[in-house]
């Protein structure tokens, strides 16, 4: 592992390396406390703002622009689809299970149970390589009138008091000398309520911030950088596309390494790293595992991740929880506002969410809570 010398990196690498000169990159990173600005939430800490940290370690967007194992009936409600010709291993795809009957496992015992079982799955699943690690992810995220480089700002009215939102796909494939985003796929604009749109048109139906933060574009758009885009830190230790597949793949070796990452962080990096006031070691851990949940480790690694996740105070765990795309997982959340929704056949995960889930609820996609629900999270040797 590389261990960052100079603390003022440490939350510089949460962003891909070698864009620092990227000024849209700035812009992308706080886009989300600015819509919180705009749309009257709270600005100070937003757990949407919290994820879209550590989601910073994917490139960016053009211009700069992440729950356990239930019982085994569940289980028997998710499908889960074959690899697709291109190599891609979907992440999850949608169920028709009825939500009903669900119950609420809040408990210390009950998230701990549901969190090893992950572990024992997620750590016998086969090993894969390839050149490219692949992600695909739909996108359910707040937006508001707004603009950059070439496109103006809208001016709406001075009170933007509807939630709109936005939903989009977005591809990445990284490898250790080059990465490929496609973004902006299957955009669409939507509104939490019927009286949400009657206001926005009633504003002069302004242009909405799409994920480059732009009004005007609307189709997917492709960017190429020519270097591995993969990199972010899990307090100060350096993970790329190549140490993450080193990482710890038992419980006490992760839990060894984290500490002493945590240890070396100041009290202002704890809370620039963790994204809340004063944040526990416990809180710490959640937000690294949805990092490295969802990127290129190995089946070891991300059976200790959850090991070790169970071994965390504070939990909370929510059952047949339906996502935007009809994929019904469980969903463990770290008590602040951030979920982490699995599937329960396959331990992978589906969701990052800040939606207030609950047993037996849909997570909505047009709120003023953001959601990246993954499609695939694979390795491959194709890059289209």
């Amino acid at each position: 592992m590389n261990l960052i010398d100079d603390p003022q990196r440490v939350v510089a690498d949460l962003r891909p390396a070698a864009l620092d000169w990227l000024a849209e990159e700035g812009y992308r990173r706080h886009r989300a406390a600015d819509l919180a600005r705009v749309l009257g939430e709270r600005a100070a800490r937003t757990p949407h703002g919290r994820r879209l940290a550590l989601a910073a370690r994917r490139p960016p967007v053009l211009l700069g622009a992440v729950a356990g194992l239930a019982a085994a009936a569940v289980a028997a409600a998710v499908v889960i689809t074959l690899p697709s010709s291109h190599g891609h291993q979907p992440a999850g795809t949608p169920a028709g299970a009825s939500a009903s009957g669900a119950t609420s496992a809040t408990s210390a015992n009950g998230s701990q149970a549901i969190l090893l079982t992950a572990a024992h799955t997620a750590a016998g699943r086969p090993a894969a390589t390839g050149t490219y690690w692949y992600v695909k992810e739909r996108d359910f995220e707040p937006t508001a009138p707004g603009g950059k480089g070439k496109y103006p700002k809208q001016k709406a009215k001075p009170a933007a008091d509807y939630t709109a939102a936005y939903a989009a796909t977005q591809e990445t494939w990284t490898s250790a000398t080059r990465t490929r985003t496609v973004v902006n796929e299957d955009l669409v604009f939507d509104f939490a309520s019927a009286a949400d749109r009657a206001k926005w048109q009633a504003a002069g139906s302004p242009k909405l911030a799409n994920p480059a933060g732009q009004s005007g574009l609307t189709g997917p758009a492709t960017s190429n950088y020519a270097f591995g885009g993969y990199s972010y830190n899990i307090g100060s230790i350096k993970v790329s596309l190549a140490t993450a597949r080193k990482l710890p793949t038992t419980p006490g070796k992760l839990d060894a390494m984290l500490r002493t990452a945590w240890q070396r962080l100041t009290p202002a990096q704890r809370q620039a790293t963790v994204g809340l006031p004063a944040p526990t070691y416990a809180q710490y851990v959640f937000q690294v595992a949805g990092a490295l949940l969802t990127g290129p480790v190995t089946p070891g690694t991300r059976g200790a991740v959850y090991g070790l996740l169970a071994k965390q105070p504070g939990l909370t765990t929510a059952t047949n929880v339906t996502d935007p795309l009809g994929r019904v997982g469980t969903a463990i959340g770290d008590g602040n506002g951030d979920f982490l929704v699995i599937s329960p056949a396959t331990a992978d995960v589906l969701d990052q969410t800040t939606y207030p889930v609950r047993s037996g609820a849909t997570i909505l996609g047009n709120t003023g809570s953001g959601t990246e629900a993954y499609l695939s999270l694979s390795w491959t040797n194709r890059l289209p």
